[in-house]
């Protein structure tokens, strides 16, 4: 993958074994929940006309991946993995996590998405669980 490829990425935890029906209904959850953030900022921005919403990263880099190849990369990984991401991207302003008690009958975070960012500013030990993409 080039180095100036903007990639969104959706990290699922390996520790709790889901199957592919559970997999991809984390999927499909994950990006619904990413669209409406995006969409909600995109409105505020137009709605308030605020330059720092309106030039807010995010917004522009998610904007740019959608009108481009838009690359997704969906990895699972360990849980110390899954840790370090999440003290690397905080949690609401640059990932999200998301909660599927229906799928695993227990209270546990299943799903990050990370905002779309450029392949060369990931970190290698996310380069590195990579395994889908498309």
């Amino acid at each position: 993958m080039e180095d100036d490829t903007i990639v969104l990425f959706i990290v699922l935890r390996k520790s709790l074994h889901l199957d592919d029906k559970q997999i991809a209904y984390c999927v499909a959850n994950a990006m619904q929940h990413f669209m409406y953030r995006y969409f909600k900022l995109q409105v505020g921005a137009v709605i308030t006309h605020s330059s720092s919403l309106m030039n807010d990263n995010h917004l522009l880099s998610t904007t740019k991946w959608l009108s481009s190849q838009a690359k997704k990369n969906i990895i699972d990984v360990d849980d110390d993995i899954w840790e370090k991401l999440k003290q690397q991207y905080p949690i609401g302003k640059d990932c999200f996590c998301l909660r599927e008690p229906e799928l695993t009958n227990m209270d546990a975070e299943t799903t990050l998405i990370l905002w779309p960012s450029q392949y060369s500013d990931v970190p290698d030990y996310l380069k590195a669980s990579r395994q889908d993409e498309g």
